[in-house]
């Protein structure tokens, strides 16, 4: 609990430090950039009496380009990558298995509160793309992928050219079965996200 009421007062200072002038990056004409990567990996060795083990990855890339079309109205354009990989292996048994897709799409987003540093906003995606399960042994599992979802958060500019910003997104996937597989079907659902990452602007 101390820990956290120190971060919190110095998390307060830090924002009542920074300059109090209002920043471009919410104006027509404004390029936005932002590029997100991540990496993670466990190996765990399983006490049990086949002496597994269990290695799994996961690789995940989002790239985002925004345009201010005009004051307070935001377009672009989003591809999104994920891989993730897991092998089980003992004296017996051996699995391997991969978890892919690849989406593209379209977003929009528009900014409240045109006066100041602290700028809640609210937006909405549509991406486009396929998935793939490859398992070895058997034949790969393929679907076509619709995601459709509403965001909002809030973005906090230290800058001219730098904010953070934190914001929570509701989606709806749709996967349609794309090959003959015996066991596939169609399939959709909800996803539910909070993010917490910078904006940057090149212009």
């Amino acid at each position: 609990m101390k820990t956290v009421k120190v971060f919190s007062v110095m998390l307060l200072a830090f924002l009542l430090i920074a300059s109090t002038a209002v920043f471009a990056q919410t104006e027509k004409g404004e390029i936005l950039l932002d590029a997100d990567f991540s990496l993670h990996a466990q190996s765990l060795d399983i006490d049990d009496e086949w002496d597994t083990t269990t290695d799994n990855s996961t690789f995940d890339f989002e790239i985002q380009a925004g345009y201010m079309v005009i004051d307070n109205v935001e377009v672009g354009v989003v591809l999104e990558y994920e891989n993730n990989s897991t092998d089980v292996e003992n004296d017996s048994y051996t699995s391997e298995n991969s978890n892919s897709s690849l989406l593209y799409g379209v977003f929009g987003r528009y900014f409240f509160m045109p006066d100041s540093k602290l700028r809640p906003f609210a937006g909405a995606r549509v991406t486009l793309g396929s998935s793939t399960i490859e398992s070895k042994g058997v034949d790969d599992v393929k679907h076509d992928m619709l995601v459709g979802g509403v965001s909002g958060g809030v973005v906090y500019f230290l800058n001219e050219h730098w904010g953070v910003e934190g914001s929570y997104h509701l989606s709806k996937v749709t996967l349609t079965d794309d090959d003959d597989h015996a066991y596939t079907d169609d399939m959709d659902g909800l996803g539910h996200s909070l993010t917490v990452g910078d904006r940057k602007s090149v212009v």
